[in-house]
């Protein structure tokens, strides 16, 4: 189960991250333009920006993990190719 959670944010992190941005910025967007309107409006507006960040944070922890396991695939590839020149 881990195991393909992880792999959806290994595979699609960027998009998440993008995704996240997206609705947490019209969620700014949508709250700004509540400010003064119906308190319900404004929890949702709100809302919607915390999901928004939360998915950003997601996403982002996706690409750092990426990013590592690239980092550590590449050390691992001029390890043995300086192994095989010695």
């Amino acid at each position: 189960m881990f195991e393909k959670l992880k792999g959806f944010f290994l595979a699609n992190g960027l998009k998440i991250m993008l995704a996240g941005f997206t609705i947490s910025a019209i969620g700014i967007i949508f709250y700004i333009k509540m400010q003064h309107d119906n308190p319900d409006l404004r929890k949702i507006a709100f809302g919607t920006t915390v999901a928004g960040v939360v998915m950003y944070m997601a996403g982002r922890v996706g690409v750092f993990i990426e990013r590592r396991e690239q980092r550590k695939r590449r050390e691992r590839r001029v390890l043995d190719s300086e192994d095989e020149a010695a």
